[in-house]
């Protein structure tokens, strides 16, 4: 396979991504709106269902001969950096609710 043609591929891929990610940024809820343990289950269902990909991705590689190795390892990076981000978010989360019950009533 030509370089610059499986480079060509990642970034599509990844445009493509990115237009996703833009337009369900916009429809999250408000602070008035769905709530935030709404937006972050529904991120949670998300990073699941990257990871869940990723996995069948792996597994179907050693079968089809369809699935290039290169987008394997693609969707397990994103896999990865997607947990990465969620376990971010809990560390602040953690951190969040600790200083507030420390807070001086």
């Amino acid at each position: 396979m030509n370089t610059s043609n499986g480079i060509d591929s990642v970034l599509a891929e990844m445009r493509a991504t990115a237009a996703q990610i833009t337009p369900r940024q916009a429809a999250l809820p408000s602070a008035s709106g769905g709530g935030f343990a709404d937006a972050l289950q529904q991120a949670l269902s998300e990073v699941s269902a990257q990871q869940a990909r990723g996995d069948e991705l792996k597994r179907r590689l050693d079968t089809d001969p369809g699935i290039a190795l290169q987008d394997v390892v693609v969707e397990l990076a994103k896999a990865g950096l997607s947990f990465q981000m969620m376990v971010q978010v809990r560390e602040r989360l953690v951190s969040a609710y600790r200083e507030v019950m420390n807070m001086q009533i």
